[in-house]
């Protein structure tokens, strides 16, 4: 399996490899600069982002996620 999303979060959710584009959920959130150009800031626990997770599910193999996280 390869790369199915790539979410750089420069100011936005699109998928930058793909058409995999990502949704808002919340108003709680902004957009700041991070290590390397953009990261989301979420402000509360009620916000999150979609994706469309039926990509990575539809053969039923395992896939796994890489996200960098600051506390």
């Amino acid at each position: 399996m390869s790369l199915v999303a790539w979410y750089k979060l420069d100011q936005n959710l699109l998928d930058t490899i793909g058409s995999n584009h990502g949704t808002m959920v919340g108003l709680n959130y902004t957009y700041e600069l991070g290590r390397i150009d953009y990261a989301v800031k979420f402000t509360s626990n009620d916000t999150r982002i979609n994706t469309p997770l039926s990509l990575l599910t539809e053969d039923g193999k395992p896939f796994s996620i890489s996200f960098w996280c600051k506390k």
